[in-house]
């Protein structure tokens, strides 16, 4: 038995106040409508918050029968936290980096372009932060200075003894651009300047500096004045990018029964939705917990108790892009409970102490408790 900690990254709660179900939850076949929440004033505000905070969130339809749920308890090993691969790196030396331009691209934000530092030095380092970049013309006038747009915040890892990086614009993957293991990406958006653009005047966060020669971007975004120039942190991957994601970018949403027996246990359903641009593999099958907070009349807490179980993936293997797959769920409310006191259902997938995911969602219901 474990406390909750609520906060939690990819959790679904739902109120029960003082009801029978055993039947599982049935999905919807379309989106459910969105129950007014109410909260008990001494509720932990760790907890309201986090119910406020995704309450626009509805049930994902799913097709077919809610896969079965299975008695099975999670026994670990507790997940370990993926290791950092900047950790203890230092910052690059700027006489140790040589910048180059991958080329244009075309996207429907503006063309778009890759400076790329390449580590000249005998040890990893990193690039911390976006590059400075001016937009020059053929005479050396500057006609933009560069914004800094959303994304990553990196840092780039830069390994050392790599060949200079190809030109030429990146292959686009599902996920964006192909980058190289290795090298470091600084992205750079231009809308405009088509016929006048002809230097990047660039410095990096580590004080690499240099004047990059571009081809002209491409003519479908030309027509844009006075024109628009943006840049992103530098940034860097480890590997090529994955054709499959894990278990912890799955959406999680929960349906529970109008009414639940008192000391008995009830069924509620979890859709799980895939919202990625890849698949989502259940070949490492995830651990998720389900906690029953117990709250009298007057709002006091009366009692908690959390399980954590290994989902029920027999059979799935994998939650295609854009779908949902509900999965039956079992708890009960103890039999000492007395009809007048409410009921909080939390699932997450992951442990308490290491929950899965960064969305957080809840559903809240009101329901009845009923004597058996």
């Amino acid at each position: 038995m474990r406390r909750l900690r609520l906060g939690l990254p990819l959790v679904a709660v739902a109120l029960i106040v003082g009801c029978v179900g055993r039947a599982p939850a049935t999905l919807p076949s379309g989106v459910e409508g969105q129950a007014s929440p109410s909260y008990p004033a001494d509720m932990p505000p760790e907890k309201v918050k986090a119910m406020q905070a995704a309450a626009g969130w509805t049930m994902p339809p799913a097709a077919g029968t809610p896969v079965a749920w299975l008695d099975r308890p999670y026994t670990g090993p507790t997940p370990t936290d993926t290791p950092d691969p900047a950790a203890g790196l230092p910052t690059c030396a700027a006489n140790e980096v040589e910048i180059s331009f991958a080329g244009w691209g075309d996207s429907e934000f503006g063309s778009t372009g890759m400076i790329v530092g390449r580590n000249l030095g005998a040890a990893a380092c990193l690039i911390q932060g976006p590059p400075q970049v001016e937009l020059l013309d053929s005479g050396g006038r500057t006609l933009a200075t560069a914004g800094v747009g959303d994304g990553p915040v990196g840092p780039a890892v830069l390994r050392p003894g790599l060949s200079p990086h190809p030109t030429g614009a990146l292959s686009v993957g599902a996920l964006g651009p192909e980058y190289t293991p290795g090298y470091g990406y600084g992205g750079i958006w231009i809308n405009g300047f088509c016929d006048t653009a002809s230097t990047l005047r660039v410095r990096l966060p580590n004080g690499t500096a240099g004047d990059l020669s571009i081809p002209a971007p491409p003519s479908s975004h030309c027509a844009v004045d006075p024109g628009r120039l943006t840049t992103t942190f530098f940034n860097s991957v480890e590997g090529p990018q994955p054709t499959t994601f894990s278990a912890s970018e799955l959406l999680g949403f929960i349906s529970l029964p109008d009414e639940v027996v008192v000391g008995q246990p009830f069924h509620f359903t979890v859709a799980l939705q895939n919202d990625t641009r890849l698949p989502i593999s259940l070949d490492l099958c995830p651990v998720y917990t389900i906690d029953v907070t117990i709250r009298t009349a007057s709002g006091q807490l009366e009692s908690e108790t959390s399980h954590e179980y290994q989902l029920n993936c027999d059979g799935v293997g994998t939650i295609a892009v854009g779908s949902a797959v509900g999965f039956d769920m079992e708890a009960s409310v103890p039999s000492s409970t007395p009809l007048t006191d409410m009921v909080y259902v939390a699932w997450l997938l992951g442990t308490l102490d290491r929950p899965m995911g960064t969305i957080m969602t809840t559903k809240d219901k009101t329901l009845k408790l009923r004597a058996p």
